[in-house]
């Protein structure tokens, strides 16, 4: 959250899901690199990278909330954790800064989440269930209105 009681947010795509995930959980931004899948991991879990000398576990975020997997995700948002988790996403749109109490009537992505998942998500990594409870599902007129201001400020884009 910034001085000035807003917060800076993260917009991403997965598949049909336009999401904003909050800026300071995010360590940083890269091109999808070369993917092991594993076996006997959720079905979110498309498999891991090594990234910066590190194995670290890919989540599907189109998969994890329910919906079909990305063919190819372009992007990996790697998010703070005990043990590094990359978010497999489609794009990244950009970050956007907004008042902390405009946020108030958005869904957070795991209110519909059933509880397995949220389950299995903390076995993975305790410390990406908060993470991701704090991020936002963005319905496609809040979205259209964020990058309509997005397109009108300077704004940072996180496309590595």
């Amino acid at each position: 959250m910034t001085r000035d009681g807003e917060v800076s947010l993260l917009l991403v795509r997965a598949g049909l899901l336009r999401c904003a995930i909050p800026l300071e959980a995010v360590t940083e931004i890269m091109r999808a690199l070369p993917l092991r899948v594993l076996g006997g991991l959720p079905p979110y879990v498309r498999g891991a990278s090594v990234i910066r000398g590190t194995p670290t576990s890919v989540v599907d975020l189109s998969v994890l909330l329910g919906n079909p997997p990305l063919a190819a995700p372009a992007r990996y948002v790697l998010v703070r954790g005990s043990s590094p988790v990359a978010l497999a996403v489609d794009a990244v749109a950009g970050v956007q800064r907004l008042p902390r109490a405009a946020l108030g009537g958005l869904p957070h992505l795991l209110s519909d989440l059933g509880r397995e998942h949220v389950r299995s998500l903390g076995a993975l990594d305790g410390e990406l269930v908060p993470v991701l409870a704090s991020t936002l599902a963005l319905p496609d007129d809040v979205l259209e209105a964020l990058t309509g201001a997005m397109r009108g400020a300077k704004v940072s884009v996180g496309a590595a």
